[in-house]
């Protein structure tokens, strides 16, 4: 296990990049439960090997792009002469499409850019500690290849009006409205507290979470009712209310219009 210190600025994404084998028959390096505080991305070059956390497993070959989020505690476990390269990314988070709750994700990709992004691996491996500029566009090229060919995206929204912990808030809001995220589930997420959660983000932004995440909601449907032909109950649901008395009440308090009132007068 040999990890190199990426980036020397204090205020770099980018700590480290590391790169682990595995070997069952010697022993050479067997990992143990363990968490980052930062977000991990690694990818398998070589063998295979189980991902072990929450007493869940998942299976690791080559080909595989796992993506490790802050705090989450797991193992690596060599079947294979297990080898990966693995980099530190700070205060970044890795999100599905669909699901602000996976704590862990892997994705397999084409063998293409699977060839490619070990190869920006490789480079950056080898360039770690030389010239800043040469791996920050490697590793950008690397979140290109995520983008356009995976279900994951990762999140470098820095608002600088507010703290990261704020911003990842309001970034999930502003993403998952539609799966009505409450507070135990950020709580979960981003492994603080409700409390602090609530305390923070009210003194930050002046908005409890739920009159944030209502404001998003509202101001989602309007736009829908605007420029779709969706009906109210359709425009209800995808906007992640349950209920289209209650939604329409809502509506109407923030609005001083019904949906429909609203829908006619635009």
């Amino acid at each position: 296990h040999n990890r190199i210190s990426l980036i020397n600025e204090t205020d770099s994404k980018l700590l480290y990049i590391s790169k682990t084998t595995i070997d069952k028959s010697d022993g050479s390096f067997k990992s143990q439960m363990h968490s980052h505080p930062n977000l991990e991305i690694f990818i398998v070059s070589e063998g295979k090997g189980t991902l072990l956390f929450e007493n869940n497993t998942k299976e690791l070959t080559v080909g595989s792009l796992i993506f490790i989020n802050p705090k989450t505690v797991h193992c690596e476990i060599s079947s294979d002469n297990l080898t990966f390269y693995s980099i530190g990314v700070n205060e970044d988070n890795a999100y599905l499409h669909g699901s602000f709750k996976d704590m862990i994700i892997i994705e397999n990709l084409s063998n293409e850019d699977y060839n490619t992004a070990l190869k920006l691996y490789e480079i950056i491996y080898t360039e770690a500690g030389k010239t800043n500029n040469i791996i920050l566009n490697l590793f950008d090229s690397i979140l290109k290849i995520i983008e356009r060919n995976s279900d994951v995206y990762i999140d470098r929204t820095v608002n600088s009006n507010y703290s990261s912990l704020v911003s990842r808030c309001m970034n999930i809001i502003d993403n998952y409205y539609y799966l009505n995220p409450s507070i135990t589930d950020l709580s979960r997420r981003l492994d603080v507290s409700e409390s602090l959660i609530s305390h923070k983000f009210k003194s930050e932004t002046g908005k409890s979470v739920i009159e944030y995440k209502l404001e998003k909601q509202l101001s989602e449907a309007s736009s829908l009712l605007k420029i779709t032909d969706m009906t109210i109950v359709e425009i209800t649901f995808a906007v992640g209310f349950t209920n289209t008395s209650y939604f329409t009440k809502q509506f109407k308090k923030y609005y001083y219009k019904s949906p429909r009132e609203y829908r006619k007068s635009k």
